[in-house]
């Protein structure tokens, strides 16, 4: 409670391990005696919990890695899309130059030093993807957009990887994201037999402005 104290109570409570957002808790959006509860639960199953202080985020997008050989290369961005407490929603299907024009502005300065400390920290240990999500965030006057270079670090494939592969095939902008019913926007792709996966379908939805 001091750490979030030292905010002015404007934090997100963050587990080392979660996924897909489930993680990360608004502490602005719960009562004293539920946070508690939560946080006594989390350091127990994990050790451990973060506190971070909010940001006036615009967009949420990552960098992708690839780790091999003990260094890491920087081989695309990746945008995508959060609800209001930070779970995830669905990446963008797009070019690295369409998700510059949606973001703003150019992150791309950082793949260097990004690609530097990952190849220090992770790549030594690990071989395959690696993604730094990220976001810009706007100035509490509201004048220009600035980055936050590292928000975490998921050492895997991420939906990010899966959606510059369907760019890849499809060659168009789409949104990329997980449906748990039948119905399939109209134009959609379903990228996952149903019977492969039931419950779950993995589906490609046109986006505004795509043919």
């Amino acid at each position: 409670m001091q750490a979030i104290g030292r905010f002015g109570g404007n934090a997100f409570i963050k587990l080392p391990w979660s996924s897909s957002g489930r993680g990360v808790f608004d502490v602005r959006r719960l009562n004293r005696s539920t946070l508690l509860r939560y946080v006594d639960g989390f350091i127990r199953r994990q050790g451990s919990v973060m506190v971070e202080r909010s940001r006036n985020k615009v967009s949420d997008f990552a960098m992708l890695f690839r780790c091999a050989g003990g260094k890491a290369v920087f081989e695309a961005l990746s945008g995508f899309h959060t609800d209001a407490g930070g779970r995830y929603l669905g990446n963008m299907i797009a070019s690295d130059d369409a998700i510059v024009s949606h973001l703003g502005i150019d992150p791309r300065g950082w793949a260097d030093p990004l690609a530097g400390a990952v190849s220090s920290v992770i790549a030594p240990y690990y071989d395959g993807w690696v993604g730094v999500d990220m976001m810009t965030e706007c100035e509490t006057s509201g004048a220009r957009l600035g980055i936050v270079p590292c928000v975490e670090a998921n050492v895997r494939m991420t939906m990010g990887v899966v959606a510059k592969y369907v760019y890849n095939r499809l060659g168009r902008n789409m949104l990329l994201s997980v449906k748990t019913d039948s119905r399939l926007p109209a134009g959609s792709v379903d990228l996952s037999p149903v019977a492969s996966s039931p419950g779950m379908r993995f589906v490609a939805s046109p986006t505004a402005g795509s043919e």
